[in-house]
């Protein structure tokens, strides 16, 4: 899958959305993958979008429309609407912050509440460049938190400031969505069906160092 620039009628279209706390770098990795460009200290206030045109390998033209989403809590009730009709979500942690990873909890629970059943998630570590020497979530701890929840189809971490594994992020989550797509299609089991039947463990181990994960 690589980016196709220029005005190409796509076939697919899919809603992707950011999750996660205020200051994990959110809106670092849309403007890298989206714009190309860096800049240290972004805030969202709200809501903001842009779109992206990938090809599928050989397959028709995916339009992604990437929802950048404010992580303070006074925004949650506006964040909560988007949600609804999103296709994917990328749950954001800092990877120098557990707290940001535990706090996750409570942004799934609000997906499960209020987002369709077939919704993909990929959970995304930030700021890889720094991890040498400030690192407090390891690759091991997030894929572990990621296998408590079935619809997180895989874990990667990226640096922005480096342009590390960011296009890796939506390849990965377009892939999974297309797939959903194909199945929904063709009138295969839809892999939630299966997947969220199971019972889910709890993690709260890792949720009781934040208040917010209570």
């Amino acid at each position: 899958m690589r980016p196709h620039q220029g005005k190409i009628k796509s076939e697919l279209k899919f809603k992707i959305a950011f999750v996660g706390n205020a200051g994990v770098g959110k809106t670092s990795l849309m403007m890298r993958y989206t714009q190309e460009s860096y800049r240290e200290r972004r805030s969202t206030l709200g809501i903001c979008n842009y779109t992206k045109i990938l090809r599928v390998d050989d397959e028709p033209n995916v339009k992604l429309e990437i929802w950048d989403t404010a992580g303070q809590e006074r925004y949650r009730t506006i964040t909560q609407s988007y949600y609804r009709d999103a296709n994917g979500l990328i749950l954001t942690y800092d990877i120098t912050q557990l707290e940001s990873l535990a706090c996750l909890r409570d942004w799934i629970e609000d997906v499960r509440r209020y987002a369709n059943k077939s919704i993909r998630m990929i959970l995304v570590g930030t700021k890889l460049d720094v991890a040498e020497r400030q690192r407090e979530v390891t690759e091991e701890q997030a894929r572990k938190f990621a296998s408590h929840y079935p619809d997180i189809v895989d874990v990667v971490e990226t640096s922005s400031k480096n342009n590390t594994n960011v296009d890796m992020v939506f390849i990965k989550l377009c892939h999974a969505l297309k797939e959903e797509h194909d199945m929904t299609a063709t009138g295969t089991m839809n892999f939630n069906d299966v997947t969220l039947t199971k019972k889910k463990r709890s993690y709260s181990r890792l949720c009781k160092i934040s208040s917010c994960c209570k």
